[in-house]
């Protein structure tokens, strides 16, 4: 189960944290910020999601949609069209405590960047797309 932040605000994150984990989940927090990064890991999240869920869309609008939640007490994206990239994502990683899994979700151009969000310490990573070029090249060595 993946929380976004970003877009229940943090009371209500935290709300469904406890509620996860009193059901024996280990949900991840979705942050896209320092900020977010930092209430995530203060309101006890065990496993962060680093990157902005607007990656996963193809062409955002330039006129988005509404906040689904008026009264998040989260800060709203400055940026409706953030397309958080895999520096911004490694600064966040270094942020995380040690023990802290992450999981890396950004807009990734090809099989490079996953195997360098692996050797960042990603623990996984979300791909929306297959980030292989086609035809398959004959050798798969970074």
């Amino acid at each position: 189960m993946i929380l976004p932040l970003d877009l229940a605000g943090a009371d209500t994150t935290r709300e469904l944290l406890a509620c996860a984990q009193r059901l024996g989940l280990e949900p991840m927090v979705r942050v896209w910020d320092a900020a977010g990064l930092d209430a995530a890991v203060a309101m006890g999240a065990a496993a962060v999601v680093l990157g902005d869920i607007r990656c996963s869309i193809p062409n955002p609008s330039p006129h988005p949609l509404p906040h689904p939640n008026p009264n998040a007490n989260a800060n709203p994206n400055p940026n409706p069209n953030l397309k958080a990239s895999l520096e911004e994502a490694e600064v966040l990683r270094a942020r995380l405590p040690a023990e802290a899994l992450s999981v890396c979700d950004v807009r990734l151009r090809d099989l490079r960047d996953v195997w360098r969000a692996r050797d960042l310490g990603f623990h996984a990573l979300i791909a929306g797309a297959y980030p292989l070029p086609s035809p398959l090249p004959l050798s798969l060595e970074p």
